[in-house]
């Protein structure tokens, strides 16, 4: 199980200080882990779609028979109306679970999730960050650890997950 402690500031913040001693253990040798990193290099845009897609650019490629941990730093725009829903999709036989903390008026919560469940995340209409963070094991057949997301109810309005979202995954050793 994976704990997040809570920091002062935004989630920029957070996301930095995880990146940054992500590479510094990378640079150190840390055990042989396997470090990998996406980021979102441009917005992605949906209306009036609830059914849940691969997104264009946050997709990783795992290795059978490995036990991976990961972390998203989510950032999107929707609408109250419409709200946002997500989720990850893994090679079959993968077995996978994730928690999420968001920013929201009333709490910080954090739902224990595995690939088969989705989220969905309330609408501003301004834009919004997610945290996710979850572990993905990986049985004989290799593939892509992928977000999926849609709009929570369709609406004519746009739904995007912004440029600077961050996947990073790492393989987990003994």
């Amino acid at each position: 199980m994976y704990y997040v402690k809570a920091l002062k500031g935004d989630l920029t913040e957070l996301a930095n200080c995880i990146q940054g001693a992500f590479a510094i253990a990378a640079a150190s040798g840390n055990g042989g882990e396997t470090f990998a990193r996406v980021v979102k290099k441009s917005n992605e845009t949906i209306s009036s779609d609830t059914t849940l897609s691969d997104d264009s650019e946050l997709v990783v490629a795992l290795s059978a028979d490995k036990t991976y941990g990961f972390i998203l730093t989510f950032f999107f725009k929707s609408e109250a109306a419409t709200d946002i829903k997500m989720t990850f999709t893994a090679p079959t036989g993968a077995t996978g679970d994730f928690n999420t903390v968001r920013n929201i008026a009333a709490g910080h919560p954090v739902n224990n999730k595995t690939f088969t469940t989705t989220v969905a995340f309330d609408g501003t209409g301004g834009d919004s960050w997610a945290f996710v963070f979850g572990r993905v094991v990986m049985d004989s057949t290799a593939g892509n650890l992928a977000l999926q997301w849609a709009q929570n109810t369709s609406g004519g309005t746009n739904t995007t997950v912004n440029s600077g979202s961050t996947l990073v995954v790492w393989e987990e050793t003994a």
